[in-house]
């Protein structure tokens, strides 16, 4: 797996085509929508940069079901300005974890390659604070009422962790009604007394109009 991390530094990860020093070219940057948009959860506060428009849906696809591993830097650096940019304080990283059969089809686990490396980047512990113990249809490909459903004992909140006070900052690449997030984060609020923000690159609403 790793060896799609290690594409052309001298190239855009996202076009393949433009030479660049920062991963992203000019030409692919302008055809990104960014909204620095965000809308509360019952559990935290959601974030995102970018709105899921039809360039981004067609990246993102490709990072997660057609192993474009080395798209991560790309969007690990549009991640890390948002986070410089808004001045998102935290603790920890996590990440959404995937059930087990389902990370090793598909060789990875995206929500946790954008954590490792941002992890890296400002320094800070990844965790993992649940884990997912069944396998479930694809948040995306339903409507919002099944998607609450769908996720009922899809998850187990690790136990005995050093969270208390702490802000944790949970990151996956897509948001849509927070479902998945909101779905973790209960139980994460249950079992400690901490903090959380839910961090996506791109989401197709545009704020609190979506919110649960």
């Amino acid at each position: 797996m790793l060896k799609y991390l290690f594409y052309s530094k001298d190239y855009c990860h996202m076009c393949l085509e433009n030479k660049t020093d920062t991963f992203i070219c000019n030409d692919c940057k302008e055809r990104l929508k960014f909204v620095s948009a965000s809308r509360d959860l019952k559990e935290g506060l959601c974030l995102y940069p970018l709105f899921y428009n039809n360039f981004i849906k067609d990246k993102i696809k490709k990072f997660k079901y057609e192993s474009s591993t080395y798209l991560a830097k790309t969007f690990v650096e549009i991640l890390y300005e948002f986070i410089l940019a808004e001045d998102i304080d935290f603790d920890y990283i996590s990440y959404i974890s995937m059930y087990k059969k389902d990370e090793y089809d598909r060789g990875y686990n995206q929500s946790k390659l954008l954590a490792d490396l941002l992890a890296l980047k400002f320094d800070k512990k990844l965790v993992n604070l649940a884990d997912k113990i069944k396998s479930t249809k694809h948040q995306n490909k339903l409507d919002k009422e099944e998607r609450k459903t769908n996720l009922q004992g899809a998850y187990r909140v690790r136990l005995g962790l050093d969270l208390e006070n702490k802000t944790i900052l949970i990151v996956d690449d897509l948001v849509t009604t927070g479902s998945t997030f909101s779905s973790i984060g209960k139980l994460v609020k249950e079992e400690y007394n901490c903090d959380l923000i839910f961090l996506a690159l791109a989401s197709s609403r545009l704020g609190e109009e979506d919110e649960e």
